[in-house]
């Protein structure tokens, strides 16, 4: 049973724990670039081939390796190897155990990997010959050790990136001619040997140098080993003078003259822009279209404007015969405004016509706006011109003549057009103010009425029919009346949107036809107002997948429009790009219409309601005003955070680190209030550190902020003195990911937060030393405890008292030893050792393990555990260890066997090193306390075990076996691997009510025994020509039996188990296997044939 899958809560002490960064590591084969750490080995090494450059290789597991995080943090984050790297080319490949364990597995095969410790370092030749091969650990962790150890051999292949590339830094520039100069940079990049030199000249082009700037050229150079920045200076020219183009463009070019140096960016283009101050502005007329009524003189007008910088003038020159007076207008320097002239000798004709003159200007200084005007002159029979009679009606205020003449005339009381002859055509234009609807009275004038209105002196014509058209949007309507009279007129109405254009167009049939307009009407349509949601009210999208009528559309629709006017509503994420989403009565869901769809990311939400009415000709729609709301992902606090309204314990002189993270999908930044003094919060992480300095009770609020917005997180932090459960002697065991005990641990953890302990393991007894550095936010405290030679042991203790610990890779738990609760647990135990050999040395040489062994084991009261016995080889174990303490709730959440849930349980890790510290035993032993006021029903169960016997010595390994004491699991133990092998033992024993008929067995030959009250021995002139002894004080046997077949008597020793009905244990016979004298070990009995309980 794995301790990861046993404590959950060890992954995310981890995350904790490896929050320190590493450098950045590429995984694109296509981009392997010196210097840069990749994963890509295989791509990597071809790379290095290909540029002749050596490799250097790490192995290790950034997630659970501290030995990796402080060779990290001494060595690779550092200036030194920084400027190492650059100094060197190396390509540096990266193998992490926790990011792909399939790429791990291959590559360990690929470097011959089978046991090693992290961090493992490779320096690989260009060709992938291995130079030599270390662990970052101890002496080498520092930069200056580690560089000096690589040094040699990277030495090998010297580097020399090249003179490297002189060019301009970047290729444009644009500056106002008021700048004063402009400064261009040239760099030296990716190499620096060699000297070399360069030449500079700026190049003509629109821009004139002596007009626009100066003349520049000149050399750069650079020494061999030269990378410094060189500036080039041009000074610009502002002659105070407004020239065209405004935007004049010159060049400065870049020539290699020595060196072999590449041409990076030889082309830099200036754009110098013309100083506004300098414009002088324009002069023209107001409009390229004027009237004046014949007989009247014409007054226009000329305006300078934009800009008064020096004198400017115009030549004014009229067509045809009239009288001109001035001919030439002037402004001085700063001088605008408008200036007059007048057009007279406009003479007046007895018959209808249509006269015009045009105005022409010339201008000198200045820029020329509307250069021509053409003066209509108007006949006697206007009454009025359009721009005259539209003032002061508001109806008529959009109106303007377009083309042709339209006039107010009174005797027909309406605007009408001027008599059209076939061909000729005149265009009124009215122009909506907003969305609303129109009404007129159109009409036409035949024959009749033609005559009525000509002119004194003049002979009535026939008025033969034409045309009146209304132009709407492109489409033409004929507005054409009853065929058989010769005057008509009828209202009509048109639907506009604002900036509509509404034509009058009439056009003259075979003589002259004129068209009447009047009764001008324009009511605008009353706009919706948005109610809700709006103002840029910020809606959080999780709130709207859950309720989304936090999105209905609500508005007040406008007041005294039309019958038959509807409401469409539009949106969209810009407020100048609205889509029509259709008809819709406030409180429309903006989810049911399209507009918001919860599955996209946050947007703005601009929405309007716009009001329509189709009328007679055209539709009338005026929109409403345009209201905002914000969809956010504001930042959401993760589930691990300290929940809103919690506590959270620090405490003093202990760090803290509760980490504030929030899920975003933009960046998110962190600020906090109310934290104990001596706390802070990164900015960055939203972690929680620092030290409180004074006990108390704080109220805490962390802002994390986005680009939706902020969202605000309140908790209580309590900083307190040490806690209790941080405080005493602990006991704990490291497994490896096997589920092999691997080492004990033993810490004492004092009222200052020192700590100090020992790890007992392979590799020998490390002594550490450390202190409780910082407070998780599920209220663990944690350390970083080291050893003398750089080894470290990670330990974070929760409030249950549950610590759990990470040691090289090795995952483990610990407990304080609690001797108050000892009392379920106290006594003496038989315990048997079943071996089952799980690998061998050899196939040839067999010398695998039958016998049992066995360990007798005292609870002391003050929670030590004391153990004694023999391995089945016969080899002493013996040793003291520490009871773990776990109630069966506890238990059930460490995810061991829920059966256990009602069932306490101690613990005791078991590790012995033997045969001259190159073997062991390893175990980790459950005591299931049944009836804690009974001792007595305890029962004993192996896991987590390990018997290596490492062979005769060190040159001859051939006999080496390994073997596990739970090959045979108890099932609905407490784990799924532990085997039940050992019971309380009652001292002093009743022999005859647990082993009444008891046999005694070797090799299927068996014997009976004698069984007394406190004896078990065997009668005299048994099978096995042997002696027993049973003691009913220890439960231990010893004796010395004669095995089938053989001559010579050997001795035995076991133990037995009353409760289990059984006894058991070794002896040894002398054999040879594979060349090999050996002793093996064989296995004998004492049972009663009753099931076990």
């Amino acid at each position: 049973m794995t301790i990861r899958r046993l404590l959950p809560a060890l992954i995310a002490v981890f995350t904790v724990m490896s929050a320190q960064a590493y450098p950045t590591v590429y995984n694109d084969p296509n981009n392997i670039v010196v210097g840069q750490w990749t994963r890509q080995a295989d791509a990597a090494k071809a790379k290095a081939a290909e540029l002749r450059r050596p490799m250097l290789v790490f192995f290790g597991d950034s997630a659970s390796c501290g030995k990796c995080k402080s060779w990290d943090a001494k060595t690779l984050s550092t200036a030194m190897w920084s400027e190492y790297l650059a100094e060197n080319g190396i390509i540096l490949i990266w193998i992490d155990r926790s990011f792909n364990s399939a790429v791990w597995t291959q590559q360990k095969l690929n470097f011959g990997l089978v046991s090693f410790g992290f961090p493992k370092i490779f320096v690989l030749s260009p060709d992938g010959v291995v130079h030599d091969t270390f662990e970052a650990t101890g002496t080498y962790v520092g930069a200056a050790a580690f560089i000096n150890r690589i040094r040699p051999n990277i030495s090998r292949y010297p580097y020399n990136p090249g003179p490297g590339t002189i060019g301009f830094t970047t290729s444009t520039a644009a500056v106002s001619e008021s700048a004063g100069s402009v400064a261009v940079k040239v760099s030296r990049t990716g190499g620096a040997s060699g000297a070399q030199t360069f030449t500079y000249a700026t190049v003509n082009g629109t821009a004139v140098a002596g007009s626009d700037f100066k003349a520049t050229s000149g050399t750069l150079t650079w020494a061999d080993g030269d990378t410094a920045e060189k500036t080039i200076t041009i000074p610009l020219i502002n002659d105070g003078i407004w020239t065209t183009p405004l935007q004049r463009v010159f060049t400065l070019k870049l020539t290699k003259t020595s060196g072999n140096a590449t041409v990076g960016t030889s082309l830099f283009t200036v754009t110098v822009t013309e100083v506004s101050e300098n414009i002088p502005g324009q002069i023209g007329f107001a409009s390229d279209k004027a009237s004046v009524k014949e007989g009247d003189n014409y007054s226009g007008k000329i305006a300078r404007s934009g800009g008064t910088t020096g004198a400017v003038s115009a030549t004014i020159t009229v067509n045809g015969d009239y009288r001109l007076s001035p001919n030439t207008v002037s402004w001085a320097d700063g001088e605008g405004g408008t200036k007059s002239f007048t057009v007279s000798g406009i003479p007046v004709t007895d018959v209808y016509d249509t006269r015009s003159f045009t105005v022409t200007l010339s201008v000198s200084g200045a820029n020329g706006g509307i250069l021509s005007q053409t003066v209509d002159i108007l006949d006697q029979i206007v009454t009025q011109t359009i721009d005259d009679y539209k003032v002061g009606k508001t109806a008529y205020q959009p109106l303007s003549l377009e083309s042709g003449l339209w006039f107010y005339n009174s005797d027909v009381k309406a605007l009408r057009s001027a008599p059209l002859g076939k061909g000729k055509s005149a265009t009124l234009a009215w122009t909506a103010p907003a969305g609303g609807v129109l009404t007129f009275i159109g009409g036409e004038q035949r024959s009749i009425l033609a005559r009525e209105v000509t002119e004194p002196g003049v002979a009535a014509a026939t008025v033969t029919p034409g045309i009146l058209e209304l132009i709407l949007g492109g489409t033409s309507y004929p507005l054409t009346g009853e065929i058989s009279a010769s005057i008509w007129t009828r209202t009509y109405t048109v639907g506009v949107k604002a900036g509509d254009v509404v034509r009058w167009k009439v056009t003259g049939g075979g003589e002259e036809y004129m068209a009447t307009l009047s009764g001008l009407v324009w009511k605008p349509l009353n706009a919706a107002t948005p109610t809700s949601p709006i103002g840029g009210v910020l809606l959080q999208k999780s709130q709207i997948g859950a309720n989304n009528a936090l999105v209905n559309l609500k508005w007040t629709s406008g007041s005294g429009n039309p019958a038959g006017t509807v409401e469409h509503v539009y949106a969209g994420s810009s407020a100048s790009a609205l889509t029509d989403y259709g008809v819709a009565k406030s409180g429309a869901n903006a989810v049911s219409l399209g507009i918001v769809k919860t599955s996209a990311g946050p947007r703005d939400v601009h929405w309007r309601v716009d009001t329509i009415f189709v009328a007679e000709y055209g539709t009338a729609q005026v929109a409403g005003t345009v209201a905002l709301f914000k969809i956010i992902d504001l930042p959401v606090f993760n589930k691990n955070t300290p929940g809103v309204g919690s506590s959270v314990n620090v405490y003093l002189k202990v760090g803290t680190d509760i980490s504030i993270a929030a899920s975003s999908p933009t960046d998110v930044t962190y600020s906090a209030t109310g934290l104990p003094k001596g706390t802070s919060i990164n900015s960055t992480t939203g972690v929680i550190s620092g030290t409180p300095q004074r006990a108390g009770t704080y109220q805490v609020t962390v802002s994390a902020s986005n680009s939706g917005g902020t969202a605000n997180h309140s908790f209580t932090m309590v900083a307190q003195p040490l806690p209790a459960y941080a405080k005493g002697r602990f006991q704990g065991a490291l497994l490896d990911s096997d589920d092999v005990l691997l080492g004990t641990v033993n810490l004492t953890a004092g009222a200052t937060g020192r700590l100090t302990g020992k790890v007992a393991s392979s590799g020998g007894t490390v002594s550490l030393k450390g202190s409780w550095e910082k407070t998780l936010s599920d209220g663990s405290i944690y350390s970083l405890m080291t050893g003398r030679q750089g080894q470290e042991l990670a330990v974070t203790v929760s409030a249950t008292g549950l610590a759990v610990m990470d040691y090289d890779g090795a995952s483990g738990f610990a407990r304080v030893i609690n001797k108050n609760l000892t009392g379920p647990y106290e006594g003496y135990y038989t315990v048997m050792l079943n071996p089952e050999v799980v690998e061998v040395g050899s196939k040839t040489v067999n010398n695998r393990p039958k016998g049992s062994g066995f360990i007798a084991v005292t609870v002391m009261r003050n929670g030590s555990v004391k153990y004694k016995g023999y391995t089945p080889d016969g080899t002493r174990l013996s040793g003291s260890s520490g009871l773990l303490m776990f109630n069966g709730t506890e238990l059930v959440n460490m995810g061991y066997a829920a059966a256990s849930s009602t069932v306490q349980h101690g613990a005791f890790p078991l590790f012995k090193l033997l045969y001259g510290r190159r073997g062991w035993v390893s175990a980790l032993g459950w005591i299931a306390a049944g009836n804690i006021s009974d001792v007595n029903d305890n029962k004993v169960s192996i896991d987590n075990s390990e018997w290596y016997y490492s062979g005769r010595s060190r040159a001859l390994t051939d006999d080496s076996f390994r073997a596990s004491f739970n090959g045979n699991p108890e099932k609905g133990g407490i784990s799924a691997t532990a085997e039940l092998c050992g019971w309380a033992y009652a001292k002093p024993q009743d022999f005859q009510t647990s082993f009444a008929g008891a046999l005694f067995a070797i090799d299927n030959v068996t014997a009976p025994t004698i069984v007394g009250p406190s004896s078990i021995t065997l009668p005299s002139g048994n099978a096995l020509k042997g002696r027993l002894t049973v003691r009913s004080t220890t439960g231990l046997v010893t004796g010395r039996i004669t095995p089938p077949g053989e001559r010579s008597s050997v001795t035995i020793k076991g133990i037995v188990v009353p409760e289990l009905g059984l006894g058991g244990g070794y002896y040894l016979k002398a054999d040879i296997a594979g060349g090999y004298r050996v002793k093996r070990s064989e296995h004998f009995t004492i049972t009663t044939g009753k099931q076990a309980k």
